[in-house]
């Protein structure tokens, strides 16, 4: 049994209660490794340790029954930070509604076993001003840098990305996420939650937003198992919003690697190279897997893809550079501006060693990738 093969009999185990097979000898090292990289250590190290798989007098016990803790810690310190950001936003009469990691632990057999890196919650575009002046009164800091579609704040370790929309960046899922407000429902005076069947289609269309730049990781096909286990959402819903993006076959394939990774389902050469490509990438995926599915998505050429980073839409830009929602003519000079920026800025070792990355990227990678993401139907996203 290879060592991603034993992850999974400890990931079923922990989380459906499923049978641990006879006379494996697990390899605790390489398997704490290969889960962090995943954010699954604390998963894998309760169940070597609650299975009597591994015991005090291993020489690393501490330090692998430390996963647990810290994952409760986390979880408790989490969950204390929404309730401050909660109190402060409706303080305020803010509008807003939580998303991902806070919600989805519900569906857990306990609440620490879902890790999350941060805390999301979306607000109105209109409100974003006012909401920073409250979070920063309330103890938060931000470092004002406005991405794509958030900002981010922090308190105590703790990290906030503060939405003002729920956009990825790609026109086939943004016209359908765009509509987010449209899909919520009120739980609170100034609380709304997505309903179920929208907050899979994030759920999904965030999968493959990951995927397009490089792995998703195993999380979100864990917490889709609970989804469907607990019939959470309508199916025949679902498939009408993901019609709408282009996500079907995607979706099916996703379903697919889960009924193998977590059900009883044979892999398909499909569902194989899904796989390799995930467990490869980590937790949000890799530079490798990312520069070679951006090279892949154009047609192959290195070129189009490096031209495509230097000079994003002019929707992107308007995200970096604010003013350009009014003054579009100014678009040339903020592309000569981030352009200096991102190869003599901060970020220059960054950018350059994804230039080189990119440039050594494999011809039979590529085209390996190439068929992997027109078989999942996104290549065209």
């Amino acid at each position: 049994m290879s060592i991603v093969e034993e992850m999974f009999c400890l990931l079923r185990n922990e989380i459906d209660g499923q049978t641990l097979p006879d006379n494996i000898e697990y390899d605790a090292e390489r398997l704490i490794a290969l889960s962090k990289k995943h954010d699954l250590a604390h998963l894998v190290s309760d169940a070597l340790i609650r299975n009597g798989l591994i015991t005090d007098l291993y020489k690393d016990f501490r330090k692998i029954r430390k996963q647990k803790l810290l994952a409760i810690y986390r979880d408790a310190n989490r969950t204390d930070f929404y309730e401050e950001v909660k109190k402060l936003l409706s303080q305020a009469k803010i509008e807003f509604v939580p998303m991902k990691g806070i919600l989805v632990k519900e569906l857990y057999p306990e609440s620490w076993m879902r890790s999350s890196c941060d805390l999301d919650i979306l607000i109105h575009d209109k409100d974003i001003e006012r909401a920073t002046s409250v979070l920063i009164e309330g103890g938060l800091t931000t470092d004002n840098k406005i991405n794509y579609h958030d900002v981010s704040f922090f308190k105590d370790k703790n990290h906030l990305e503060l939405h003002f929309n729920i956009c990825e960046d790609n026109k086939q899922f943004d016209k359908l996420l765009n509509e987010v407000w449209n899909y919520t429902v009120a739980v609170g005076e100034y609380e709304s939650r997505e309903t179920n069947v929208f907050f899979v289609f994030h759920h999904i269309a965030h999968m493959a937003y990951h995927f397009l730049s490089g792995g998703c990781g195993i999380r979100p096909f864990i917490d889709l198992r609970l989804m469907r286990k607990k019939g959470f959402y309508s199916d025949n819903e679902l498939i009408a919003l993901l019609n709408e993006c282009g996500l079907k076959p995607f979706y099916d394939a996703v379903c697919d690697l889960t009924d193998v990774w977590f059900g009883d389902k044979e892999h398909t050469e499909l569902t194989k190279a899904m796989s390799d490509y995930i467990i490869c990438g980590g937790v949000y995926g890799n530079v490798d897997n990312g520069s070679t599915a951006g090279v892949a998505r154009n047609k192959g050429s290195k070129i189009k893809y490096m031209t495509g980073m230097a000079f994003p839409s002019y929707e992107s830009m308007c995200f970096v550079y604010p003013t350009l929602k009014k003054h579009k003519i100014l678009l040339p000079f903020c592309y000569i501006h981030r352009l200096f920026s991102k190869l003599f800025g901060k970020e220059r070792r960054r950018v350059r060693a994804r230039i080189k990355n990119i440039k050594s990227s494999q011809d039979s990678n590529i085209k390996e990738v190439k068929v992997l993401l027109h078989d999942l139907g996104i290549d065209g996203l």
